[in-house]
């Protein structure tokens, strides 16, 4: 009995001491908390900083008062501070950053009142405070970060505790520490009224916390630059100190000379891209377009007081138009940097398309596709003929048609063969102009130009007395152009022979004669069937206009005609008609001179054949006026044989086309006495 009794004091006394100990107050928890905050932050390592929290007095009875309040306030921290725990973000400290409630105040009424509480007296005693109120009026100001001197954020999540809701806290510690969310100056292409492109940030959590936890490099780069400083150097604060360069680049890398840019703002809250552009500038001799005054401050040439968060760029360069963004997240990630200059690089990527407005297709590529002999014209169109066809662009593309449809005459068996027939007339370039084209068509600055090879001007108001449809060679290089409607039938032929003019061919009309214009024996005189003769309705090219164009080939400039006479000179042989030569018989050469349609009434040359039935030229071209290079396109020869006259044309092409297939034979006319 008494053995049992002692062996129950041994274990009241064991349980009484037990009971003691664990129920023993922790003589460092406050009253109302669950932790001694002082030594869990004293722990701590790397970056942290004191939250001052605040908790209204509803908010915290929903979540089971005080105590539990603060724990959940403790996890929603903790989970807040692990999205800065990562690589890149103080990486000498180990990527250790906190954010840890230090103090705690439960306040009842608006969340507006303590988020502008002036408490720079007791400012020493934390770093930021944050307001948590799931019952704010929509009027209130219960989210978001206020800046200095209130370094307060607002916290009215209904899930106060989800993911979600660490996602937006993490947004305001993010700014609480200098970076700007990257998504204000982000653009549906539905938002931009310049062009249907849109601007999508970097990947970064301060964009989309709810689905990444990836930072970008302008957010670690302010984060690491504010590192454990109480207060954060402003948003705005890390903008390089000396000036800004915009750079174009071209798909190749290299500066893209003489782009034109124009920038559209995009105000901050807006989502969308301005209709009204603040800058325009081309790039200088170093390649940048330099801003003197910085674009995303109030320096910037706007009268709106939002903040610019992005530009959008257009890019007129050559006859493309690209486009590009500068956003301002990127201008401060080179300030965090320590960059004192920024210079923003756009490169084209070689699928721009063409200048709206300008044009409808990217000309230097179609010209570049194209195969063969190919020819660069610049087209200048009088404005109001322009008007008439529809405008710029209908205008352009009728054109167009009107060179492919030319081009087509010259593809064609016997012309650069050797290239699969390919011959190409290509607008490069499209101007307009004012008046009538012989103000224009003088111009001698045709030749050796590095953007085109010939210029045509097309005038469908042209006045009486303007200059007609027709060539001017070098040092001009110009096609003047205002026949039948001016883009189908006719027209088509008339600028196919203007074209031929540019390849070399002189007009093969020009040796004609009209029969009461021949005073000698009264015939007129037909040349051969050509394009360079009468071309309307007609797809021929004569050998002579055949041999011309192969020999100028792909040259920019033609070859000249005249260059081509044969070395061994010009002979008249007489025969009769068993093919005997003709000695002694008489014989005169009537001039005609290019486009006089007239046999002049004085032979230039006369003389006798010899005993070869021969009249030989010697070195004298009969083709050139005497002293001279000016042709003489035909002569009326006339042979006197016994006391009888025979008549016979000799014209000018004849003779180049036998210097075409051998310059050093001889012309030889062969005259048949009938």
């Amino acid at each position: 009995m008494v053995v049992k009794e002692l062996r129950v004091l041994l274990l009241w006394l064991l349980v009484a001491l037990f009971v003691g100990c664990t129920n023993e107050p922790e003589s460092n928890i406050p009253d109302g908390d669950y932790i001694n905050r002082t030594e869990e932050f004293g722990e701590l390592g790397g970056w942290k900083f004191r939250c001052k929290v605040y908790g209204e007095a509803q908010t915290v009875a929903d979540n089971g008062g005080q105590v539990e309040f603060l724990k959940k306030v403790d996890q929603l921290l903790a989970d807040a501070s692990e999205y800065f725990q990562v690589s890149g973000i103080n990486d000498e400290g180990a990527n250790q950053v906190h954010f840890y409630m230090t103090e705690f105040v439960e306040f009842e009424g608006p969340s507006r009142e303590v988020m502008m509480l002036d408490e720079s007296e007791v400012a020493d005693s934390f770093d930021l405070r944050l307001v948590v109120n799931t019952h704010a009026a929509e009027d209130d100001l219960a989210e978001g970060w206020l800046g200095e001197p209130y370094l307060a954020i607002g916290h009215t999540h209904q899930r106060t505790w989800g993911a979600n809701a660490v996602g937006e806290l993490v947004v305001n510690l993010a700014r609480s520490r200098g970076v700007t969310p990257l998504n204000g100056g982000e653009i549906d292409i539905r938002n931009n009224a310049i062009a249907k492109v849109g601007f999508e940030a970097d990947e970064c959590v301060t964009n989309d916390p709810f689905h990444t936890h990836e930072w970008s490099d302008y957010a670690k780069s302010v984060i690491n630059q504010a590192a454990d400083r109480r207060v954060a150097k402003p948003e705005l604060g890390y903008l390089p100190s000396d000036k800004l360069n915009l750079r174009v680049l071209t798909p190749e890398g290299a500066i893209a000379k003489g782009a034109q840019m124009e920038l559209y703002p995009v105000y901050d809250g807006s989502g969308e891209v301005s209709t009204k552009s603040i800058y325009k500038g081309t790039m200088n001799s170093a390649g940048n377009m330099v801003f003197f005054k910085n674009p995303f401050t109030d320096e910037a040439p706007d009268d709106d007081d939002r903040q610019i968060v992005n530009y959008f760029v257009v890019i007129n360069y050559e006859d493309t138009q690209g486009y590009g963004w500068m956003p301002l997240y990127e201008v401060l990630a080179a300030g965090a940097k320590g960059e004192k200059e920024y210079v923003r690089v756009l490169q084209l990527t070689g699928n721009e398309g063409p200048i709206p407005g300008q044009d409808y297709i990217l000309r230097k590529k179609e010209y570049e596709k194209l195969g063969g002999w190919k020819f660069r014209c610049r087209v200048y169109g009088e404005k109001q003929t322009v008007k008439d066809h529809g405008g710029r662009i209908e205008f352009m593309k009728k054109v167009d048609k009107l060179m492919a449809d030319v081009s087509a005459h010259f593809q064609v068996p016997g012309i650069n063969d050797a290239g699969g027939n390919e011959v190409h007339f290509f607008m490069v370039d499209f101007q307009e102009f004012s008046g009538p084209i012989s103000n224009s068509i003088y111009r001698t600055d045709g030749v050796g130009q590095p953007d085109f090879d010939f210029r045509m001007y097309i005038n469908g108001h042209s006045p009486e007395g303007d200059t007609p449809t027709g060539w001017l060679g070098p040092p001009y290089m110009n096609v003047s152009h205002n026949f039948g409607d001016l883009f189908t039938g006719w027209a088509i032929d008339a600028i196919a022979h203007e074209c031929g003019h540019f390849r070399g061919v002189p007009d093969l009309y020009a040796s004609e004669v009209h029969a009461d214009k021949n005073p000698i024996n009264g015939e007129a005189h037909e040349s051969i069937t050509c394009m360079m003769n009468y071309p309307y309705g007609l797809r021929h090219w004569s050998e002579y206009a055949l041999l011309l164009i192969n020999k100028s080939a792909d040259k920019r400039v033609g070859v000249d005609a005249n260059d081509y006479f044969p070395n061994g000179g010009t002979e008249v042989v007489v025969v009769d008609q068993q093919g005997a030569p003709v000695e002694g018989a008489t014989i005169k050469f009537y001039p005609v001179y290019p486009y006089s349609y007239t046999v002049t009434k004085q032979p230039l040359y006369e003389g006798t054949t010899d005993v070869a039935g021969c009249y030989d030229f010697g070195e004298v071209n009969p083709f050139f006026k005497p002293g001279t290079r000016d042709n003489i396109v035909n002569y009326l020869v006339e042979v006197v044989h016994n006391g009888v006259k025979y008549y016979e044309w000799m014209p000018m092409h004849e003779a180049q086309t036998v210097g075409c297939k051998d310059i050093d034979d001889t012309y030889v006319k062969t005259f048949t006495l009938k």
